[in-house]
Formats: C-alpha cells, sequence, structure tokens
C-alpha cells in the first residue's frame, strides 16, 4: 500500500521527480568520482534518493527490503578501505564484488517496483512515461555495475582503444574511478550507439552486450507498445461512450 496519497501532487507527479533525480546522478557521477570519499557521497546519495521514493511511494515493506539492501551495500563498501591493506588482490576483488552484488540487488527491487507500477497502470499519464524512463535509466546503471563486476573478476575482458584495461590495486578509490567508465559503456550500448573506444572482448561480456543492447531496443518497443494500446483503448471508450450517449438522447 503506498503511503501517498494517490490524488497528491507528489503522487501525481513521483515518477517526473525521480527522473530529473536520476539524470542528475547518472550525470554528475562521472564527473565526481575520482576518490573514494566522492565515490561513496555519490552512491550514497542515489540510494538515498531512490529509498526515499520507494518509501513514500510503497511503504513499509519497501522501506525494510530496500533499506536493509542499501544499509549492506554501503557497510561492505565502506569496509573496502579500512581493511585495503590487509587484503589481497583477490579479496580486494571479492569484497568489491560483493558490493556490486548487494547493489545490483538493490537496483534491481526498486526497478521492478517502479516497472510493476507502470505496467500495471490502466491509463496513459505523462507520470507513467516518466516511470519508464526511470526503469531505462536505472538498468543502464545496473548494467554498469554487471560490467565493473565482470571486470574484476577478469580485467582482461574489456579494452580501451585496442588495449587492456588493468585495475590499479594501490586505492580502492580505483574502483569507483571505473564506474564512471562502465556508466558510458552501459549507456552507450543500451541505446545501440557503440562508439567502440571500449571493446568487450570475452566471450561472455560479448553476450552481456549484445544482451543489453537487444534489451534496451526490445524494452522501446514494448513500453511504447503497451502505451498506444492503452491509449487506442481510451479513445474508443470514449467514442463508444460517446455514441452511446448520443443514442440515449435521439
Amino acid at each position: 500500500m503506498a503511503d501517498a496519497a494517490p490524488n497528491s501532487l507528489w503522487y501525481s507527479w513521483r515518477h517526473r521527480l525521480l527522473t530529473a533525480l536520476l539524470i542528475v546522478t547518472v550525470f554528475v557521477r562521472p564527473l565526481v568520482v575520482s576518490g573514494f570519499a566522492t565515490g561513496m557521497l555519490s552512491e550514497l546519495f542515489g540510494g538515498l534518493v531512490l529509498l526515499t521514493f520507494a518509501t513514500v511511494c510503497w511503504g513499509r515493506r519497501a522501506l525494510l527490503i530496500g533499506g536493509a539492501l542499501l544499509v549492506l551495500t554501503l557497510a561492505v563498501a565502506m569496509a573496502l578501505p579500512f581493511a585495503w591493506d590487509l587484503l589481497s588482490d583477490g579479496a580486494r576483488r571479492f569484497v568489491a564484488g560483493g558490493s556490486l552484488v548487494l547493489a545490483v540487488a538493490y537496483l534491481g527491487f526498486i526497478c521492478g517496483m517502479i516497472l510493476r507500477e507502470v505496467l500495471q497502470g490502466l491509463e496513459v499519464t505523462l507520470d507513467n512515461v516518466f516511470g519508464a524512463v526511470c526503469v531505462y535509466l536505472i538498468s543502464g546503471v545496473i548494467w554498469a555495475d554487471v560490467y565493473l563486476l565482470v571486470f574484476l573478476i577478469d580485467p582482461t575482458a574489456f579494452k580501451i582503444d585496442g588495449t587492456n584495461m588493468l585495475i590499479i590495486a594501490d586505492a580502492p578509490a580505483t574502483i569507483y574511478a571505473y564506474m564512471g567508465i562502465f556508466d558510458y559503456f552501459s549507456f552507450s550500448t543500451l541505446t545501440a550507439l557503440g562508439f567502440g573506444d571500449i571493446l568487450p572482448v570475452s566471450p561472455l561480456t560479448r553476450t552481456m552486450a549484445w544482451m543489453e543492447a537487444a534489451t534496451g531496443l526490445l524494452y522501446v518497443a514494448v513500453i511504447l507498445a503497451r502505451l498506444v494500446c492503452l491509449e487506442t483503448a481510451r479513445l474508443m471508450s470514449e467514442k463508444q461512450s460517446a455514441h452511446d450517449q448520443s443514442e440515449k438522447h435521439s
């Protein structure tokens, strides 16, 4: 049950506001992530934005599930710099990978809740359209985190301008530095732009790349078809109602 009243201004503008905040987050994250502190602040801001939205719109259940996932994600990420010198290179990747897995689970939960709300809508509203945009943006971030996770496991899975991407293992801040790179690659792939400066070279990353591109194209097509069908049904219903009213008065 949503905490916000369906007729309230916040509820009718919820997806528009979230879209604006997501655009700011996605745009700013690669620019400000130059160190561990700024990386953590960026993740914290984005996580709290989504958690606040989920709590207001979907209530206590979203707060409990989303809050638990967010706290676990940040806790693992914040523990990494303190244990950095004590861990081997493999252990560092394992801890960083665990944080990314939790982040993907958290974003997937929020994305699924928004998508369900959009698909359950029985009429086309501007806010539902922005809800579909929210799902698109969040899915791009999810793919970026998955790419980074694969990169931590296999640093030779990607190439930039023909050379291998290497992990600089002297500070945890480098993990956040790569987030901007994979955000760029993810959204370039999701939108089927494919500039070619970053190349997936392993069988797994190549498969992931075409799957993301196909998902991006199919998502737009399916959502567009859904919205067109709903609007067509509404117009036909209004036309039928008007016809029935005219017959009554004739």
